[in-house]
Formats: structure tokens, sequence, C-alpha cells
């Protein structure tokens, strides 16, 4: 392990603070390994992912950050 490199059990559980401080949607998971941080899970709207991401890239010990998380269904207009 290099001298920065913050071990992935720790860096899941401060990821982990983030994200519920952040009040993100259950449904968003960090996948760690090796700082490497794979984001996965379904958003309740859009405008969540830049903050999600932000939080997460700003932890200490992240390398990189994998965005795999799905977009919310598109709502079909309402016909009157």
């Amino acid at each position: 392990m290099f001298a920065n490199q913050v071990p992935d059990k720790d860096l899941s559980k401060s990821i982990h603070k983030r994200l519920v401080r952040l009040g993100a949607p259950t449904k968003v998971m960090a996948e760690v390994s090796r700082g490497v941080i794979t984001m996965t899970g379904q958003l309740q709207y859009e405008n969540q992912r830049t903050p999600i991401l932000k939080a997460v890239n700003s932890t200490q010990g992240v390398q990189q950050v994998i965005d795999q998380l799905r977009s919310p269904p598109e709502r079909k207009p309402e016909h009157a």
C-alpha cells in the first residue's frame, strides 16, 4: 500500500458517511477497490448526480470515481 493510500475499508466508511450527510438516495452505492470508487444505483433526480460525485471525489484517499449511476426514468408528458 502506498503511503498516501487509505485502506478500502476506511475509505468505504468515509464515503458512506458523506453520502448519508448529503441525503443521497438509499439505492446509490459505492464499491471501493484500491482507491477507485465505482458508483452504482438509481438516482431519484438527475440533479443529484453532480453533488454525489463531487462529495465522493473530494473524499481523502479517492484516486478515481467511475460513474455508473442510472438516471431516473423519463416522465411521459401528460396529455390533457
